[in-house]
């Protein structure tokens, strides 16, 4: 990792209120260098001293701040994908699971469609899953 990943990392985390811890700066950097999203055993797998309920914690504080958002799939587990910070309504895109490598890409230029439900009801998020071949398989 170089250290203009770090410094920008450093300074994402800074702008959101959030002190830049070591480990911080190490977990967001690393979401950061991937376009998939990620569980958080594949996180936990690139620090291996670190113990899970640090890397829990460390995701939760990002999703809550805003930075990270979480995906179901069709896996058993929730993947986090970074938010895109020139969306600021980033939660409303589509997601991409691939059929072939199975990792799960976050579709910012395509938005979902607005959807109507019946009044006693309050739509909290919204998540549509396409299934599919991602571009890197295509070209295997």
């Amino acid at each position: 990792m170089n250290n203009n990943s770090m410094n920008s990392s450093e300074h994402i985390l800074l702008n959101s209120k959030l002190r830049p811890t070591a480990m911080r700066i190490l977990i967001f950097s690393f979401l950061r260098k991937h376009r998939q999203a990620l569980t958080i055993t594949d996180i936990e797998s690139k620090f291996q001293k670190v113990s899970r309920s640090t890397v829990l914690r460390t995701i939760k504080t990002f999703e809550r701040k805003g930075l990270i958002h979480a995906i179901s799939d069709d896996s058993k587990y929730l993947k986090y994908a970074l938010n895109d910070p020139n969306q600021p309504e980033h939660q409303n895109h589509l997601h991409l699971n691939c059929l072939s490598c199975n990792h799960t890409y976050c579709m910012y230029n395509y938005t979902l469609p607005q959807i109507s439900i019946p009044p006693r009801y309050h739509v909290k998020t919204t998540q549509i899953l396409v299934k599919g071949i991602c571009d890197i398989c295509q070209i295997k």
